[in-house]
């Protein structure tokens, strides 16, 4: 398996998963803000540089490699999956004619699209799928959704099949992961170092340049297999991390499309007739890590003493505008299996103080540093909240800000006291998050996650959507229990943009699909 790096992360900066209509993403509602001004029914007009900041730098344009919404986002331009989710929120066939599973849902044939070719010419053929569905066997965090694969073949150059040890019914969505995109086989010929360097995808963008810690640069595919499509010449990414300076370059017009805005600013930006703010769905989900590796948080009565400090309510109100609500459980609450019932943590500062005064007595120091990001449009306030809370409760807390590289890097080291960070689900498939937080010891906490393993061999091929989805609730129960892994709040994914620009798709996972987007004229 691929080594775990410390890109993989971010993974939870963002889920850590991305698929829109050029992996999986669309659909359903989530509980967020909806979308304001602009015609988005209006027909783009061919031509055009699109602007967009993602806010971090683009890290890696290899599907194998892309952990992060900045990486997926840009990815999905140029890699596609063979299945996708549609505008409606329903996977479909993309890069397939046709697909038919076993009766008991273990052998799985799927017919290729005719017609579909690389950014370089060459058809895609099933030794290209072949090839790359092995490769993302490979990814580490992925590992556990694929673990009852029992092989892949590709008996006809337009044919795969698919067959797993255990019932797979869910194979379509896992289908949808941009781990799974299709590639080149064996890179096109070249090493994974030169292919990383000038990617080769079938989407409907291809790698044009990058100047790093400015910019990244992609052009028009000219083999792209939709016809007349994409609209756009070229999409320039532009990395801008601080919020503040994101929102004044999009009001002055220096960008077409911005993500992540200061929510205290949202009001006034959807009230700008030339802006339009897209918020459909709660995405964002803001975490902190305890590392039990570290004596304060190996005992339990700390950790809970930390989980019912935290003023959530205070947190969505100053930090979040009032746009989100106090986070009850692991998956986010559009994704299927998520267990509403869940309650969140009350605040209780009288608790803390004797849960930690006990904790205390056992020989615990309360004393540990939270490292946060420098630049975040949650925890830049909220981690000044949960250091009074913390303190209220008898902890001395130190705040240590770090930039995104620094950040990564103490997670996988465990080199933390405790973490602020965010999870964006890029997947709709539970089983995806799941494998991510199993792989990651228990996403970055050391816990144990036997009884989370377990249940998830169980209910990856449980047929039963019912029961399947009872098992995903075990295992957000499980999490919850450990407080380790602290849930504060759900936020929504905010997109804005010129109104001029029309045909952008942000689905369930908040990565963009500009497929069919174009400048209205």
């Amino acid at each position: 398996m691929k080594a775990l790096n410390a890109k993989v992360a971010s993974l939870l900066v963002s889920v850590s998963i991305a698929f829109l209509v050029a992996g999986c993403g669309g659909g359903t509602s989530g509980g967020g803000g909806g979308t304001s001004g602009g015609d988005m029914t209006a027909e783009p007009q061919q031509g055009g540089t699109l602007t967009v900041s993602l806010g971090e730098e683009v890290l890696s344009v290899n599907p194998l490699q892309a952990y992060s919404a900045e990486d997926v986002n840009v990815v999905s331009q140029m890699f596609e999956t063979l299945f996708k989710e549609n505008y409606e929120g329903k996977v479909v066939p993309w890069l397939l004619e046709s697909y038919k599973p076993s009766k008991n849902d273990t052998v799985w044939t799927l017919q290729l699209k005719k017609g579909v070719d690389f950014s370089t010419g060459k058809p895609m053929t099933s030794a290209d799928v072949k090839w790359s569905l092995e490769r993302g066997r490979e990814v580490e965090t992925v590992a556990g959704v694929v673990a009852g694969w029992e092989k892949v073949e590709a008996p006809s150059p337009s044919t795969i099949v698919i067959t797993t040890e255990q019932p797979s019914p869910e194979m379509r969505e896992i289908l949808c992961a941009w781990s799974f995109s299709v590639l080149p086989a064996n890179w096109g010929g070249e090493s994974e170092k030169q292919f990383d360097e000038h990617p080769i995808g079938t989407g409907p963008f291809e790698f044009a340049s990058r100047k790093k810690g400015e910019s990244l640069t992609l052009k028009k595919n000219p083999n792209y297999w939709v016809p007349q499509r994409p609209y756009l010449d070229e999409v320039v990414y532009r990395t801008v991390q601080n919020p503040e300076s994101r929102t004044a370059q999009i009001r002055g017009g220096q960008l077409d499309m911005a993500y992540d805005p200061p929510f205290p600013e949202l009001e006034s930006l959807e009230q700008s007739p030339e802006l339009a703010v897209e918020a459909p769905y709660l995405g964002d989900g803001w975490l902190m890590i305890l590392n039990t590796e570290n004596p304060l948080f190996e005992n339990k009565k700390a950790r809970e003493a930390v989980n019912i400090a935290l003023d959530r309510e205070s947190m969505v109100e100053l930090a979040l505008h009032g746009h989100g609500e106090p986070m009850n459980a692991y998956l986010l609450p559009w994704i299927p299996g998520y267990d509403k019932s869940l309650e969140a943590a009350e605040h209780n500062p009288e608790k803390a103080k004797e849960l930690l005064a006990e904790a205390v007595k056992e020989g615990v120091k309360p004393t540990f540093t939270i490292s946060s990001m420098s630049e975040d449009p949650f925890w830049t306030q909220a981690s000044q909240i949960a250091q009074a809370n913390l303190e209220e409760a008898g902890f001395t807390v130190t705040i240590k800000k770090s930039d995104l590289s620094s950040l990564l890097g103490g997670l996988e080291n465990r080199e933390f006291d405790a973490t602020t960070i965010y999870n964006t689900a890029l997947s709709p498939y539970p089983a995806e998050l799941f494998s991510f937080y199993n792989a990651t010891g228990g996403f970055f906490t050391g816990v144990d996650t036997k009884a989370t393993e377990k249940l998830m061999s169980e209910a990856q091929s449980e047929t039963d959507t019912a029961k399947r989805n009872a098992m995903w609730g075990q295992m957000q129960q499980i999490i919850n229990e450990e407080q380790a892994l602290i849930l504060v709040a759900y936020s929504p994914y905010v997109w804005v943009r010129q109104s001029d620009v029309t045909g952008s798709f942000v689905g369930r996972t908040g990565i963009l699909w500009l497929g069919e987007t174009g400048f209205t004229g």
